[in-house]
C-alpha cells in the first residue's frame, strides 16, 4: 500500500470520499454535477445532464461513491433502487475505494447493459491513486494533507546555459554564473534591447525567467530565441524544461506532454545521462511509469553513481508498488549520498505506511529533518509523518511536540491539524493535564472549520469535563441550530447520560440528512385539527431531542466494518428503542400548553388526542431512524425486519401511551393522581 491508499482507508469519512469524487471527477470533464445524496438519493448521490446536439434530450449520468468493503453488494442495491424508482438513465458511474478486477468490471458492465441498457462505468482505488498521485495532486493536499517528498533543486538537470567563452567577466553573465538570476535577466533585457538577435543572451533570460517561476515570460523569451535561428538541442532542453515545470505546478498536462515529445526526441539522440532522466522525470508525471522505469534504467547505465537517479527511480516503483525494489533503490542514493532528505523521507514513509515499522521510520525522517535546513521551507508535510509513525510507537507527548514543530512552519497544514486532533483527543483523556491546552485547539479548530461536526463534539466532551455548561450548551445549540434554552430543555427531558446527547452533535451532518425527509413539521401538521398546540418552541425541542437516539445508533454502526455491523444491529435498534421508549412520553408534555382558560372538555380531549396519536409517530419515528441508518450504512430491508420481533413493536405504542397519561394530567391538572 502506498501513502495515498493508506490515506485513503484510514482518514477519510463517507461525506470527505463523495466531495473527493466530486472534485475529481469534476476535474475528469464532469462539470456540471449536482450533488444529491442523503436520504432522498434513491440510489445515486449525483448526477448529471449533458446537452447532446441542438435537441431536447438530456444525457442523463448517475454517480455513486462507496468506501464499503462491499462494493459489489453496494452497487447492485444502487443499481436496483435507481431503476425501481423509474429515472431515465444513459450512464451509471461507480467510484469504490476498493480494488475492482477487470473480468469483474466487464461482467458486471455487460450485466448491468443487458439488464437496464446502461453504460456502467466502475473507477476503483487505482483510478483513486492515480489520479491524486499524478493528476491531481493538490487534491491529495487538500483531502489528505498528503504530498510527495521534496526535491532540493528541479528534477530536471543539464539544462542551464554554458556561459560562453570570454564574456563570464561580463556583467549579466556574471551575474548569471552566481544566480543572482532576477538582476542577471535586467542585465540581459538591456544586452537584448542593443542587440535583439543575440541568441546566448535569449537563451540565458529565458533561464532566469524559468529559474524566478516567471514561466510565461520564459516561454516568450525561449520561442523569440528559437524563432531567430536557435533550433538547437541546449534551446529545445530549456523550453522542454518550462513546458515541464509549468505543467507540474499548474496541473498542465498538454504542457507535461509537450516537454515529453521534445525531451524524447533529444534523448533518442542523446547518451548523455541528464537527457534520459529529464525525459524519465515527465514520462512519469504523465503516468507513464513503463516508461520512467526504462529511462531511468538508461540514464543509470551512463552514470551509476547518479543519487537523484536512483531516489527518482525508487519513487516510480512505489507507485507501480514494488516496494522492495523501491527500498533497495533508496538504499543505493542514500550510499552515495548520505544525507539526500527526499530519499531519508521516502524511505521512512514506505516503511511506516507499506511495511508498519513505525520505529524505522522515526529514525530516517529525523535524520532527514537534522540534515536538510531547507526543508523547512520545501516539505513541512516531513513533521506530519514523524508525528503519524510517533502515534504509531504509542509516543503520544513525543507526536505532539513534532506536530507543533510542523505547525510553526506551516500553520494551516490540513494534515498536521488533523493529526493534532486525533493526538489531543487521546491525551487529555488519558492526562487531565492536556484538557486546557485541547480545549483551545479545538474551539480553534471549530471556527477554523465550522463544518467538522466531531471536532465540535470533541469540544463539548471538554466543556463537560470542565463543568462549563454555558459553554457546552453554546456549543451543542451552535450545532443543532437551535437557542441555547431549548438545548437545556432537549436535555432535561432525555434520560440519556450527557455523554450519549454529545455524540449526536458529532453526527449532526448525518441526522440532517435524516431529517430532510423526515421533518419534524410533517408530526405537527395534524395536530391544530385535533385540538392539540404545541408550546413554541417544540418542534426545535423534539429535534434535539430525537438527535440522541440517531447518534447513538449512527456513530455505533458507522465505527463497525460492514460484514460485523448486523451483528451489532440489535443492539443499535435496542438503544434507539429504549431512547425514544424514555423520551417521548416526556416530551408529550411539551404538545400542550397549560392554559387556564381552557374548559375541562377541551382539556380532556386534548388528552384524548396526544394519547391515541402520539404513540404512533413514536413508534414513525423509530422506524425511520432505523430504516434510514441502514440504508445509508449498508444494510438491508430483510436484516432490519428481523428485529421487530425481537423488540415486540406491536407493545410500542401501548407502552408510551401508558407513560404519557400522568405526565399530561399533571400539567392539564385534570385528575388527582
Amino acid at each position: 500500500m502506498n501513502s495515498v491508499l493508506w490515506a485513503l482507508d484510514n482518514d477519510l469519512g463517507g461525506a470527505a470520499f463523495e466531495r473527493l469524487c466530486t472534485d475529481l471527477l469534476y476535474r475528469e470533464g464532469y462539470h456540471d454535477i449536482v450533488p444529491i445524496g442523503g436520504p432522498h438519493d434513491r440510489g445515486r448521490d449525483a448526477e448529471i445532464r449533458t446537452w447532446r446536439g441542438s435537441s431536447a434530450a438530456s444525457h442523463v449520468t448517475f454517480f455513486q461513491f462507496s468506501l464499503q468493503k462491499d462494493w459489489e453488494g453496494k452497487l447492485k442495491r444502487d443499481l436496483q433502487k435507481v431503476n425501481a424508482s423509474g429515472h431515465k438513465v444513459d450512464r451509471f458511474i461507480f467510484v469504490t475505494s476498493q480494488r475492482v478486477t477487470g473480468s469483474k468490471r466487464d461482467q458486471l458492465s455487460e450485466s448491468v447493459a443487458r439488464r437496464f441498457g446502461w453504460e456502467l462505468i466502475i473507477l476503483d482505488r487505482e483510478w483513486c491513486r492515480t489520479r491524486l498521485e499524478v493528476a491531481h495532486p493538490d487534491l491529495a493536499v487538500k483531502y489528505f494533507g498528503l504530498a510527495l517528498p521534496p526535491q532540493k533543486e528541479s528534477p530536471l538537470t543539464g539544462c542551464t546555459p554554458t556561459v560562453p567563452a570570454g564574456r563570464s567577466g561580463q556583467g549579466a553573465w556574471s551575474l548569471f554564473s552566481q544566480q543572482r538570476f532576477e538582476e542577471a535577466a535586467i542585465e540581459f533585457k538591456r544586452v537584448l534591447a542593443a542587440n535583439p538577435l543575440d541568441l546566448q543572451s535569449l537563451n540565458a533570460l529565458s533561464w532566469c525567467e524559468y529559474a524566478l517561476c516567471r514561466y510565461d515570460e520564459a516561454m516568450i523569451s525561449i520561442d523569440r530565441c528559437i524563432k531567430a535561428g536557435g533550433k538547437n538541442p541546449p534551446s529545445m532542453r530549456i523550453k522542454a524544461c518550462i513546458l515541464a515545470e509549468s505543467g507540474l505546478r499548474n496541473g498542465s498536462r498538454p504542457n507535461l506532454v509537450l516537454a515529453r515529445d521534445i525531451f524524447r526526441k533529444i534523448a533518442a539522440r542523446s547518451s548523455i545521462w541528464a537527457d534520459h532522466y529529464n525525459l524519465a522525470n515527465t514520462l512519469a508525471e504523465l503516468g507513464d511509469l513503463d516508461g520512467a522505469r526504462r529511462e531511468f534504467l538508461t540514464a543509470l547505465a551512463a552514470k551509476p553513481d547518479e543519487a537523484r537517479v536512483w531516489k527518482n527511480l525508487g519513487s516510480v516503483y512505489f507507485r507501480m508498488r514494488n516496494h522492495e525494489e523501491e527500498l533497495r533503490c533508496y538504499d543505493r542514493a542514500l550510499a552515495i549520498e548520505p544525507r539526500m532528505s527526499e530519499a531519508l523521507i521516502s524511505k521512512g514513509v514506505t516503511l511506516l505506511t507499506v511495511f508498519s515499522r513505525p520505529k524505522e521510520s522515526i529514525g530516517l525522517i529525523r535524520q532527514a529533518i537534522s540534515s536538510d535546513a531547507t526543508l523547512r521551507l520545501a516539505w513541512p508535510h516531513a513533521w506530519y509523518w514523524l508525528g503519524v509513525a510517533l502515534v504509531g510507537c504509542g509516543e503520544l507527548e513525543g507526536a505532539l511536540a513534532e506536530i507543533e514543530a510542523g505547525l510553526g512552519i506551516a500553520p494551516d497544514h490540513r494534515g498536521l491539524l488533523d493529526l493534532k486532533a486525533r493526538v489531543l483527543s487521546r491525551l487529555w483523556r488519558r492526562e487531565p493535564g492536556f484538557a486546557q491546552q485541547a480545549l483551545e485547539f479545538f474551539e480553534f479548530r471549530t471556527e477554523a472549520f465550522p463544518e467538522d461536526s466531531e471536532s465540535a463534539g470533541e469540544l463539548a466532551r471538554l466543556y463537560a469535563s470542565t463543568g462549563q455548561q454555558q459553554q457546552l450548551f453554546r456549543i451543542l445549540a451552535k450545532y443543532l441550530e437551535c437557542e441555547q434554552d431549548q438545548v437545556a430543555e432537549a436535555t432535561r427531558l432525555m434520560a440519556e447520560s450527557l455523554d450519549q446527547i454529545i455524540t449526536a452533535v458529532g453526527v449532526v451532518p448525518a441526522y440532517k440528512r435524516f431529517r430532510e425527509s423526515s421533518p419534524i413539521s410533517h408530526y405537527l401538521e395534524t395536530m391544530p385539527k385535533e385540538g392539540i398546540h404545541p408550546e413554541a418552541d417544540f418542534e426545535a425541542v423534539m429535534f434535539c431531542v430525537c438527535a440522541v437516539p440517531f447518534g447513538i445508533g449512527y456513530a455505533t454502526l458507522v465505527g463497525i466494518p460492514l460484514p460485523e455491523r448486523e451483528k451489532a444491529l440489535g443492539g443499535v435498534c435496542l438503544s434507539i428503542f429504549q431512547s425514544l421508549r424514555q423520551s417521548m412520553p416526556r416530551l408529550a408534555e411539551k404538545l400542550v400548553t397549560a392554559d387556564e382558560l381552557l374548559t375541562k372538555e377541551q382539556r380532556i380531549n386534548a388528552m384524548a388526542s396526544v394519547v391515541a396519536g402520539w404513540p404512533y409517530i413514536a413508534l414513525m419515528e423509530y422506524s425511520r431512524q432505523t430504516g434510514f441508518l441502514c440504508g445509508v450504512l449498508g444494510l438491508n430491508d430483510r436484516q432490519l425486519k428481523d428485529q421487530f420481533g425481537i423488540l415486540d413493536l406491536g407493545a410500542f405504542p401501548k407502552t408510551i401511551a401508558l407513560a404519557v397519561v400522568p405526565g399530561l394530567n399533571r400539567k392539564l391538572k385534570l385528575f388527582k393522581e
